[in-house]
């Protein structure tokens, strides 16, 4: 019966150490896979980390990849994601980001042969999903300095061979 016990507590513990330490692959397959599923577009992240004991979300190299159709290569690469948020706040229902960097390498527009673009498949992906009401009013804080930075957005077309690069100034200054 004792050993039936410390069993049981020796197999749970190595069940509780093996899902803390997959849970950043675990998270990182389970989010790639529900976006694919969702949207339809390919997903990869190099790197995804979820503090335990602390509010912060880390993802490096994000990918969104073109839909069917489409080259084969990112619509959208984001080499930096973070976010740090408040616990308390976010299980009370409020949303509490207290530092977020979002730096996006590079928006790439495409024509298709055909003349489809290939970000006129997300308004269709946003069109099938059900509007929602804000519950609350935005509340203002104090002002932070811009963390969202860009390099560039491309504009391709594969009907008439012309590619154009755009490069927000704005977006740019920090």
């Amino acid at each position: 019966m004792k050993k039936t016990k410390v069993s049981f507590l020796l197999i749970l513990i190595i069940l509780v150490a093996g899902v803390v330490l997959a849970k950043d692959f675990l998270i990182k397959v389970g989010v790639e896979t529900a976006v694919k599923q969702v949207t339809g577009l390919p997903l990869k992240i190099d790197s995804l980390k979820v503090g335990i004991t602390t509010t912060k979300i880390d993802i490096r190299g994000l990918r969104v990849f073109n839909p069917p159709g489409f080259v084969a290569e990112p619509m959208i690469d984001i080499p930096e994601i973070y976010v740090d948020y408040s616990l308390k706040d976010m299980l009370t229902g409020k949303v509490h980001l207290s530092d977020v960097r979002l730096e996006v390498h590079e928006f790439v527009a495409v024509v298709s042969k055909e003349g489809a673009l290939n970000i006129n498949y997300l308004k269709t992906l946003q069109e099938k999903m059900p509007a929602q009401k804000p519950t609350e009013k935005p509340t203002t804080g104090n002002p932070r300095p811009n963390p969202y930075r860009s390099r560039s957005i491309i504009y391709s077309s594969n009907s008439t061979g012309s590619s154009k690069r755009i490069i927000p100034r704005a977006a740019n200054q920090s």
